[in-house]
C-alpha cells in the first residue's frame, strides 16, 4: 500500500522543488548572461535527485492529469509515458 501514490506524490514535490528553486534563483545579475530558468532549475534538480531532466519533465506533467487519471497512474493502470501524452489533453478531452 505504501508503493500506491509513489509516482503522484513524486511528481509534486518535483513541482514545488522546481518552483522552489526558480523563487530562490531571483533576477539575474547584469553580469550574468545566462538567464536563470526552467532549464537550468531542471538541469540543478536532475543532479540532486539522480533523475534525467527528461524524467522529471515527464513526472511534473503528471500534475495536469485530472484525479481520475492520476489515480490510474499511481495503481499501474497507466504508464508513465502514455499519461504523459494525455497531460496535454484538456480536462474534458481528460475526462472523456
Amino acid at each position: 500500500d505504501k508503493l500506491i501514490l509513489i509516482l503522484s506524490e513524486k511528481a509534486y514535490a518535483y513541482k514545488m522543488r522546481l518552483e522552489a528553486m526558480k523563487r530562490q534563483a531571483g533576477r539575474p545579475s547584469k553580469d550574468n548572461l545566462v538567464p536563470v530558468g526552467q532549464n537550468f532549475s531542471r538541469e540543478e534538480l536532475a543532479t540532486q535527485s539522480g533523475e534525467s531532466q527528461t524524467q522529471i519533465q515527464r513526472y511534473i506533467r503528471l500534475t495536469n492529469l485530472v484525479p481520475e487519471l492520476l489515480d490510474y497512474v499511481d495503481e499501474g493502470r497507466i504508464k508513465m509515458r502514455p499519461a504523459v501524452e494525455l497531460s496535454f489533453l484538456d480536462e474534458d478531452s481528460q475526462r472523456d
